[in-house]
Protein backbone atom coordinates (compact mmCIF):
# COMPACT_ATOMS: atom_id res chain seq x y z
CA UNK A 1 0.00 0.00 0.00
CA UNK A 2 2.58 2.41 0.33
CA UNK A 3 4.82 1.83 -2.50
CA UNK A 4 1.27 2.15 -4.74
CA UNK A 5 0.38 5.44 -2.22
CA UNK A 6 3.56 6.94 -2.25
CA UNK A 7 4.30 6.43 -6.27
CA UNK A 8 0.53 8.07 -6.67
CA UNK A 9 1.98 11.10 -5.53
CA UNK A 10 5.30 11.13 -6.15
CA UNK A 11 6.36 14.36 -8.28
CA UNK A 12 7.38 11.69 -10.88
CA UNK A 13 3.93 10.22 -11.48
CA UNK A 14 2.68 9.76 -14.91
CA UNK A 15 -0.07 7.97 -16.61
CA UNK A 16 1.16 4.63 -16.82
CA UNK A 17 2.37 4.43 -12.81
CA UNK A 18 -0.97 5.93 -11.85
CA UNK A 19 -3.02 3.00 -13.47
CA UNK A 20 -0.68 0.53 -11.49
CA UNK A 21 -0.56 2.35 -8.13
CA UNK A 22 -5.08 2.63 -8.67
CA UNK A 23 -5.24 -0.76 -9.16
CA UNK A 24 -2.79 -1.63 -6.49
CA UNK A 25 -4.73 0.66 -3.55
CA UNK A 26 -7.99 -0.97 -4.64
CA UNK A 27 -6.47 -4.74 -4.18
CA UNK A 28 -4.67 -3.96 -0.83
CA UNK A 29 -8.17 -2.34 0.81
CA UNK A 30 -10.33 -4.99 -0.28
CA UNK A 31 -7.64 -8.26 0.08
CA UNK A 32 -5.12 -7.25 3.09
CA UNK A 33 -7.95 -7.65 5.68
CA UNK A 34 -8.95 -10.73 4.39
CA UNK A 35 -5.71 -12.20 3.97
CA UNK A 36 -4.87 -11.43 7.56
CA UNK A 37 -8.13 -12.39 8.93
CA UNK A 38 -8.05 -15.81 6.71
CA UNK A 39 -4.65 -17.11 5.98
CA UNK A 40 -6.24 -20.17 4.23
CA UNK A 41 -7.68 -17.49 1.47
CA UNK A 42 -5.67 -18.50 -1.32
CA UNK A 43 -7.70 -15.83 -3.69
CA UNK A 44 -7.41 -12.76 -1.30
CA UNK A 45 -3.13 -13.94 -1.14
CA UNK A 46 -2.98 -14.30 -4.59
CA UNK A 47 -4.65 -10.98 -5.39
CA UNK A 48 -1.69 -9.32 -2.51
CA UNK A 49 0.51 -10.80 -4.50
CA UNK A 50 -0.32 -9.22 -7.65
CA UNK A 51 -0.98 -5.99 -5.41
CA UNK A 52 2.71 -6.23 -4.23
CA UNK A 53 3.38 -6.95 -7.69
CA UNK A 54 1.64 -4.06 -9.42
CA UNK A 55 2.58 -1.54 -7.20
CA UNK A 56 6.51 -2.91 -7.51
CA UNK A 57 6.32 -1.59 -10.94
CA UNK A 58 4.71 1.61 -10.04
CA UNK A 59 7.01 2.90 -7.40
CA UNK A 60 10.03 1.46 -10.17
CA UNK A 61 8.99 4.03 -12.02
CA UNK A 62 8.63 6.78 -10.49
CA UNK A 63 10.28 6.30 -7.07
CA UNK A 64 8.49 6.98 -3.95
CA UNK A 65 8.74 9.58 -0.73
CA UNK A 66 9.49 10.82 2.65
CA UNK A 67 7.33 7.22 3.93
CA UNK A 68 10.36 5.81 3.23
CA UNK A 69 13.25 7.92 3.53
CA UNK A 70 11.99 8.02 7.35
CA UNK A 71 11.15 3.88 7.43
CA UNK A 72 14.80 3.18 6.23
CA UNK A 73 16.28 5.46 8.72
CA UNK A 74 13.97 3.92 11.91
CA UNK A 75 14.69 0.36 10.30
CA UNK A 76 18.75 0.93 9.71
CA UNK A 77 18.62 2.55 13.70
CA UNK A 78 16.28 0.15 15.46
CA UNK A 79 15.65 -2.42 13.24
CA UNK A 80 12.34 -2.49 12.77
CA UNK A 81 10.78 -4.34 10.14
CA UNK A 82 10.98 -2.34 6.45
CA UNK A 83 7.14 -2.60 5.87
CA UNK A 84 5.69 -2.07 9.71
CA UNK A 85 7.83 1.01 9.58
CA UNK A 86 6.69 2.13 6.18
CA UNK A 87 2.88 1.25 7.59
CA UNK A 88 3.21 3.50 10.67
CA UNK A 89 4.66 6.65 9.16
CA UNK A 90 2.05 6.29 6.08
CA UNK A 91 -1.01 8.28 7.14
CA UNK A 92 0.95 10.73 9.34
CA UNK A 93 3.12 11.65 6.16
CA UNK A 94 0.33 11.49 4.36
CA UNK A 95 -1.84 14.05 6.53
CA UNK A 96 1.37 16.38 6.18
CA UNK A 97 1.94 16.02 2.44
CA UNK A 98 -1.71 17.12 2.04
CA UNK A 99 -2.03 20.16 4.24
CA UNK A 100 -3.95 18.05 6.72
CA UNK A 101 -1.75 18.69 10.00
CA UNK A 102 -0.28 21.44 12.32
CA UNK A 103 2.64 22.96 10.48
CA UNK A 104 2.82 21.13 7.42
CA UNK A 105 5.28 23.22 5.17
CA UNK A 106 4.80 23.71 1.82
CA UNK A 107 2.86 25.60 -1.18
CA UNK A 108 -0.70 25.07 -1.29
CA UNK A 109 -0.28 24.18 -4.68
CA UNK A 110 1.40 20.75 -3.35
CA UNK A 111 -1.05 20.61 -0.63
CA UNK A 112 -4.04 20.74 -3.36
CA UNK A 113 -2.51 18.43 -5.57
CA UNK A 114 -1.65 15.65 -3.34
CA UNK A 115 -5.34 15.86 -1.40
CA UNK A 116 -6.67 15.71 -5.02
CA UNK A 117 -4.52 12.83 -5.40
CA UNK A 118 -5.68 11.20 -2.66
CA UNK A 119 -9.72 12.19 -3.12
CA UNK A 120 -9.46 10.07 -6.02
CA UNK A 121 -7.97 7.10 -4.21
CA UNK A 122 -11.17 7.79 -2.31
CA UNK A 123 -13.36 7.67 -5.15
CA UNK A 124 -11.61 4.34 -6.18
CA UNK A 125 -12.65 2.40 -3.07
CA UNK A 126 -15.92 3.31 -2.41
CA UNK A 127 -15.01 6.34 0.22
CA UNK A 128 -17.26 9.95 -1.08
CA UNK A 129 -17.38 13.43 0.34
CA UNK A 130 -18.18 16.75 -0.32
CA UNK A 131 -14.38 18.29 -1.16
CA UNK A 132 -11.23 16.79 -1.92
CA UNK A 133 -9.88 18.09 1.04
CA UNK A 134 -12.65 15.73 2.81
CA UNK A 135 -12.04 12.79 0.91
CA UNK A 136 -8.32 12.85 1.76
CA UNK A 137 -9.31 12.64 4.90
CA UNK A 138 -11.36 10.02 4.42
CA UNK A 139 -8.42 7.91 2.46
CA UNK A 140 -6.03 8.52 5.16
CA UNK A 141 -8.41 7.78 8.02
CA UNK A 142 -9.94 4.25 6.02
CA UNK A 143 -5.40 3.74 5.61
CA UNK A 144 -5.38 4.22 9.78
CA UNK A 145 -7.99 2.71 10.75
CA UNK A 146 -7.21 -0.98 8.53
CA UNK A 147 -3.69 -0.37 10.25
CA UNK A 148 -4.74 -0.64 13.76
CA UNK A 149 -6.89 -3.45 12.39
CA UNK A 150 -3.91 -5.40 11.41
CA UNK A 151 -1.79 -4.75 14.51
CA UNK A 152 0.61 -1.89 12.96
CA UNK A 153 2.46 -0.45 16.30
CA UNK A 154 1.08 3.26 15.94
CA UNK A 155 3.83 4.54 17.82
CA UNK A 156 7.90 4.42 18.03
CA UNK A 157 7.12 2.91 21.56
CA UNK A 158 4.29 0.82 20.13
CA UNK A 159 7.11 -0.81 17.66
CA UNK A 160 9.39 -1.81 20.59
CA UNK A 161 11.85 1.15 20.82
CA UNK A 162 13.19 3.11 24.16
CA UNK A 163 12.67 6.94 25.11
CA UNK A 164 16.40 6.75 25.32
CA UNK A 165 17.59 5.31 22.17
CA UNK A 166 15.19 6.82 20.14
CA UNK A 167 16.48 10.35 21.42
CA UNK A 168 20.33 9.27 20.99
CA UNK A 169 19.57 7.86 17.26
CA UNK A 170 17.01 10.98 16.92
CA UNK A 171 19.42 13.54 14.51
CA UNK A 172 20.94 11.10 12.94
CA UNK A 173 17.43 9.58 11.54
CA UNK A 174 16.18 13.26 10.40
CA UNK A 175 18.97 13.96 8.86
CA UNK A 176 19.12 10.29 6.96
CA UNK A 177 15.72 11.12 6.10
CA UNK A 178 16.07 14.07 4.32
CA UNK A 179 18.88 13.08 2.26
CA UNK A 180 17.06 9.63 1.02
CA UNK A 181 16.97 8.71 -2.34
CA UNK A 182 13.06 8.22 -2.00
CA UNK A 183 12.45 11.47 -0.62
CA UNK A 184 13.49 13.48 -3.02
CA UNK A 185 10.75 12.43 -5.38
CA UNK A 186 8.01 13.82 -1.94
CA UNK A 187 5.35 16.09 -3.33
CA UNK A 188 6.31 18.47 -0.60
CA UNK A 189 9.84 19.64 -0.30
CA UNK A 190 11.13 17.81 2.88
CA UNK A 191 13.74 19.92 5.45
CA UNK A 192 14.73 18.43 8.75
CA UNK A 193 11.85 20.57 10.83
CA UNK A 194 9.70 18.82 8.37
CA UNK A 195 10.85 15.87 9.22
CA UNK A 196 10.73 16.74 13.14
CA UNK A 197 7.10 17.26 12.81
CA UNK A 198 6.35 14.13 10.87
CA UNK A 199 8.46 12.34 13.71
CA UNK A 200 6.35 13.95 16.76
CA UNK A 201 3.41 11.93 15.26
CA UNK A 202 4.77 9.15 16.38
CA UNK A 203 7.51 9.96 19.27
CA UNK A 204 4.63 9.33 21.79
CA UNK A 205 6.45 7.34 24.89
Amino acid sequence: LTHAVEAYISTAANDFSDALAEKAVELTLEYLPKAYETPSDLTAREKMHTASCLAGMAFNAVSLGVVHGIAHALGANFHIPHGRANAMMLPYVLEYNAGLSEGSEGTEENFARVRARLARLAHLVGLSAYSEKYAAQAFIRRVYTMERSLGIPATIADAGVTKEAYAAAKAHIVESAVKDACTATNPVKMTPSGVEKILARVDKF
